[in-house]
Formats: structure tokens, sequence, C-alpha cells
């Protein structure tokens, strides 16, 4: 971008000045004693402001002595009954057959077998549980497609995959030469699955495959719609999948019976005396979401402490009406305020740049969503239940982390200033400690269902062939050689807590030093990353019949917003 370009992109301001981006015409304002309540948003200034991320040398030397992750996934898989991906089919095929759609025969077999045994561990309260989800009528169901093709199936008995065929292969939705007729084929879901994701993405992308499926073979097209149907109301199924393998009491004791018993007692062990965050470790709320892929995300939501910070009722109206919908609800007002009318915008203040945003926008942008009223979990329903459990559990541990930080962020924060920073965690200490604590919760489980633990182990291993330096794969291995030199699992969380976005600051630790002075001379490790520095403007608006209006937007110089 040329200088004259940027110049027009960007808003000039001083370090000391404030201005108005935008007001709204006196006429639009609200008489003075009209009884609407009143809010401000304290101008945020958030993101990662540095183009490198740098990992101490010592730290990443000393985390470059476990060389057995292909090792460890490929004994997983054998013993769970999967056969070790490698070489090309480890990135074709691998996400493929987490989502049931390549190596059909043997995941579900190995998800039964899986399912079998968790259900002799089961008391018989819990064993009835199971049978409702997974063993309807004496059939197992192990996953979305299982359940769409035994929805359908109510009614339509003798329906099959293969009745969808000719007009999935006349439309051009499976290629000709998918020869297999057998049930145990994953040609006709994934080709179903596709539609799905098209679906949920394009509304008149599907308008249009759904008339090409008429037009190609109308007896087939209607096979083909009533499971695509069937799909759709199989979405509650999975939802209660998932939420049985989190939360019904079949692990073996002594301790926690659950997954979520387990992940709450792993977050109280190591839980700092007075720290107001003990609540943190409550199951977030699952949102189906299709993707196309394996994805799990968390969606970040607003601890109390934070939003106290955030926002604030200018009047007493605002404070009637903050205490009948509570935070969630002003929270929901936030992503409906309306965007700035022209931009983008891009705010230098000489010492950093930032990209003029709005709470809308950012969440939109964001995978993460953003000031989201409530913890989430967005779960792609194609990934079998016993797979994406631990991706479940791996985004759950960046909540509870994330809300325990958050908090100590709030509580260090000065209300008096005129905007509010947000750190954020270092990316390789955010995806470590997820992996790290995530195999804590699973490993008392992988001798006995080792399925459980294939998808994570797979992940990394794929991930580690494209990069050795991902954030998943390096920063599991910062984790563990964080804990080794700790000694003592229950320190970690704390360490991470005192410095989230400073590694090199954790690695002074005086403990740190000495374990690692062997490689003391080892140079830092700096990798790539863009800058994601964001700032949104103090909004100040009101709410009538829950639609907010804006009164301003307001841009105050961040000056030293502190380490980005």
């Amino acid at each position: 971008m040329t200088g004259a370009r940027r110049a027009a992109a960007s808003v000039a301001a001083s370090m000391a000045a404030a201005f108005v981006l935008l007001a709204s015409d006196a006429a639009r304002a609200p008489a003075q004693d009209a009884p609407l309540p009143r809010f401000r948003l304290r101008e945020i200034v958030a993101g990662r402001g540095t183009n490198v991320l740098r990992i101490p040398g010592p730290w990443y030397r000393a985390s470059q002595s476990d060389r057995n992750a292909v090792a460890r996934y490929a004994r997983l898989s054998a013993r769970a009954g999967l056969t070790p991906l490698s070489g090309t089919a480890l990135p074709a095929d691998g996400p493929l057959r987490v989502l049931g759609l390549a190596h059909r025969a043997e995941v579900v077999a190995a998800a039964r077998r899986t399912l079998i045994s968790i259900r002799a561990s089961c008391d018989d309260s819990t064993r009835i549980r199971l049978d409702r989800i997974f063993r309807v009528r004496g059939a197992w169901i192990v996953d979305l497609h299982d359940a769409a093709l035994a929805r359908a199936r109510v009614r339509a008995p003798s329906l099959r995959w293969n009745d969808a065929r000719a007009a999935l292969t006349a439309s051009g939705w499976l290629a000709p030469g998918a020869r297999d007729t057998s049930d145990t084929s994953a040609a006709i879901p994934r080709a179903l699955y596709r539609i799905l994701v098209l679906a949920a993405s394009d509304s008149a992308g599907f308008a249009g495959a759904r008339a090409g499926l008429w037009r190609a073979d109308s007896v087939s097209a209607i096979a083909t719609l009533a499971l695509l149907d069937a799909y759709g109301q199989s979405a509650s199924w999975y939802a209660e999948a998932i939420d049985f393998l989190l939360t019904a009491a079949y692990l073996p004791g002594p301790g926690p019976r659950s997954l979520a018993g387990r992940v709450a007692a792993l977050w109280r062990h190591d839980q700092e005396a007075g720290d107001s965050t003990a609540n943190g470790a409550l199951l977030p709320a699952i949102r189906l979401q299709l993707f196309g892929y394996p994805q799990a995300v968390p969606r970040y939501g607003v601890p109390p402490a934070l939003f106290a910070q955030l926002v604030r009722a200018e009047d007493a109206e605002g404070r009637a009406w903050l205490l009948r919908a509570g935070p969630g609800g002003l929270l929901r007002m936030l992503h409906q305020l309306p965007e700035l009318e022209a931009g983008p915008f891009v705010l230098e203040t000489g010492r950093e740049t930032f990209r003029l945003t709005s709470v809308a926008r950012q969440a939109r942008e964001s995978l993460n969503g953003f000031l989201e009223p409530a913890d989430a979990i967005a779960l792609d329903p194609g990934s079998l239940p016993l797979l994406a459990v631990a991706s479940v559990l791996h985004e759950w541990q960046h909540l509870i982390f994330e809300r325990r930080r958050l908090t100590l962020v709030a509580s260090a924060a000065d209300s008096t200033a005129p905007f509010v920073s947000i750190p954020v965690t270092d990316p390789y200490l955010a995806e470590g400690l997820a992996e790290w604590r995530t195999a804590q919760v699973l490993a008392p489980l992988l001798d006995r269902w080792p399925l459980l633990g294939v998808g994570e182990a797979e992940k990394r291993v794929r991930l580690a062939r494209g990069n050795p330096d991902d954030q998943h794969v390096l920063g599991y291995a910062m984790i563990r050689a964080l804990a080794s030199a700790l000694g003592d699992d229950r320190r970690v969380v704390p360490a991470l807590l005192q410095a989230p976005s400073r590694p090199d600051s954790i690695a002074q630790r005086p403990e740190l030093v000495t374990a690692w002075r062997a490689e003391r001379n080892t140079p830092d490790r700096l990798i790539a990353a863009p800058s994601r520095r964001f700032l949104v403007p103090q909004v100040i608006f009101s709410v009538e019949d829950g639609v907010p209006e804006v009164f301003e937007h307001r841009v105050l110089s961040p000056g030293d917003a502190g380490p980005p």
C-alpha cells in the first residue's frame, strides 16, 4: 500500500488527543428526561501488536527432547484397531476418518468395540442412558451418519445409502467410479455431508443442488432428500451423544466417574488460594456448526470482573435494565450495535497501529467470537463423538484458562483509565496448555479406551509433518518441558498465569533457569506471525424495545496500552 493510500485509510491521532469519529445528529438523541437506559462501552485495546513470536532459546531447546510422538500415535491407533496413517495418507485420509468418511468400516468397528466396553463399565441407570442414545433397537449408532440412516428408516424401513446413488452420481456429487454399493462405503455419506455443508453456508447454492438432484433422477432424489432431512433431525442425537460422553458416570474408580468431573478435579488441584474463578470448570454450551472438516473452537464469554470493567450503566434506568437482563443481555446488545458507517479505519499513534473495529465485526471475523454472552464450544457434528470428545475437552481447557486469566486482567485494570487493555495469551502457551491438560484428563483412560486419544494424537503428528513449529505441536512440547522442570504438574497453571503473554518472563523463573542451564546459550526461536492489534471505540448508547441506539463512537488515544 502506498503512503497516500495508507493515509486515506487511516485516522490520524496524537498521543494526547481525543476525538469523535461518529456522532448522531442532535435530533436522534432522546430528550434529557427520556427514561431510556443509557450505557457506556469503554474503549477496548486488544490483540497482538508484534509480527514476531519469540520463544526463549533454553525453553525451545528443552522442548525438543521428546521425539516419540509418531510412535505413541502408532501404538495408540493399533490398540484402538485403526491403521496408523503416514505419508500422504495422513493429511488426505486422517480428517476424513475422523468424520467417518474414510476407512469407514474400520473406524465404525473400533467405535462399536469402545462403546461395548464403556457399556460394561456403567451402572444400570447409566447403561439405560447409553442404550437410549447409542444402541437403538439393538443396533449400534456410532456417529451422525448412522443416526441419519436410522432416522430416515423410521419412515422408510427399507431405505439404504445406495438408494441415493443415482441422483448423486448424475448430478455430479458422486464420482461415477464410486462403485462400492455396500452400506459400509463412505462414498454416499461423504457426498451427503458435502451437501449439508453447502446448505449451511449457501442457501442459494443448496437450492440449485436440490433442483439438480430432482432433474438427475426424481426417484433417487426422494431417497437423497429424505436422508438429508434425517441428517438435520439427527443433530439432537449428536448433542446427546457428546453430553453423555462428557457427563455420564462410566469411568472406572476411584476418583471422578465422568470426564467433566476429571476436568473439574484437575483444575481444583492447581487452584490458587483466593482465586475467584473456581467455577470456571463448568461445562460450556456445545453449539453444533458445520465447518466442512473436523473442527471445534472455543467462543469466549466475559467473566464478571471483566464485564464490570468494560460496560457501565450511565443512569438509574440503565442500572435497572441491567438488573433485569443481566450481563448476558447487555453483551447481546453490544453485538447489535451499529458498525462504523465507513472504513475500514486504521489508527496510527506513532508507537503502534490499530485496526478500528466494532464488537459485532470482531465477533464475526474471529472463529473465537468476541465478548460473547457466555462460554461455548462450536463443534462440527460430522466427527465421530468418540473422537470429537477429546477436541471438546481441548477447547474447554482454553475456556477455563482464559476465564481465569481475564479475571486476573480485570482485577489489575485501572478503572479510571480511558480504555481497557486486554492482552492476549501467547498462542504457543495457550495451545500447549490445552493439549497438555487434555492429555492429563484422558491419560488414565487410554489403556482401556485408546480410541478416545487417537484423534488428538493423530492431529499433532499431521500438523508436525507440515510444520514442526505448529502452535499445537511445539506448544504441547513446551508445556511438557515446563511441567518437567517445575517438578509438579500443579505448578504449571499458576506459572502461566503470572505472565501468559510473555514466555520470556516465565523462562526467567529461578527454578527454570537452573533446570535449563545446559541450554542457556541457545538463541531464541523467532517465528513470524501477523499483527492482530485492534481497537474498539468507546460507544455511548441506549436500549429501546430491545434495540440499541448509538449516540456516539469516540476514539481516545490509547497512549501506552501496555504489552501487546
